[in-house]
């Protein structure tokens, strides 16, 4: 940014920070994800950030046209389509800002209400944990806010390692430990219970999804039902 033009370059009274939007956060390693996420920085509320691609809409539909131009008329046609799009958001906004306006206050309300009652508790039950967690809030945003991303974060989390194939082996070990003991002999043993118990969640969750679809081919009937 240095070696741009002083017009191209931020004004140095601000302090500017990187984010990067929901759908694309999830393209880059777990240890990205809090930094750059949205949600996470001060003063920003719920927001996806996708608002600059919103044109691919219109872009998708011109494909097969753009594809038969030269490079300069792919050019001003897409500039004409984005111009297009930004024209019509803009004359949009009065519309557009009332609406999330009044649902915004709607919802302050609500989750301000809900915010407050569960402060409270943890207040209430967890007091030193709460104090701790906003001392290591309050020190992470102003790391952030040095450009300092080697802080430790308070939102990332430990990855669990626990699969279901894992969690079938363990199972399976266990029911050959018993055997070799001569335990569960007759009979369904509780491992294998408890292996068919999540097959059987699996494939419940696999017949709810198939089944929210409002229209199913003819092979997503026959699965369903196979399921």
């Amino acid at each position: 940014m240095k070696e741009r033009p002083k017009e191209w370059q931020f004004p140095r009274e601000h302090n500017v920070q990187f984010k990067v939007p929901k759908f694309h956060l999830q393209a880059h390693t777990e240890k990205c994800f809090a930094p750059y996420a949205f949600e996470y920085a001060k003063g920003v509320s719920e927001v996806d950030g996708k608002a600059p691609e919103r044109t691919w809409a219109e872009h998708n539909e011109a494909s097969s046209s753009l594809s038969m131009m030269s490079a300069g008329a792919q050019f001003d046609t897409s500039d004409d389509i984005c111009n297009s799009w930004n024209w019509k958001k803009t004359i949009a906004l009065d519309d557009t800002l009332l609406k999330k306006l009044i649902r915004g206050i709607s919802n302050l309300v609500v989750y301000t209400r809900a915010f407050l009652a569960f402060m409270d508790a943890l207040k209430e039950q967890h007091s030193r944990e709460l104090v701790d967690w906003e001392r290591m809030v309050h020190e992470w945003e102003q790391a952030m806010a040095r450009g300092d991303s080697g802080k430790e974060c308070p939102y990332d989390l430990p990855s669990s390692i626990i699969t279901l194939a894992k969690v079938k082996k363990v199972l399976t070990d266990e029911e050959h430990e018993r055997e070799k003991k001569g335990e569960n002999a007759e009979g369904t043993s509780t491992s294998a219970m408890l292996s068919e118990a999540l097959d059987i969640e699996e494939n419940q969750r696999i017949v709810a999804a198939m089944a929210s679809q409002l229209k199913q081919s003819i092979y997503q009937e026959t699965d369903t039902l196979k399921h």
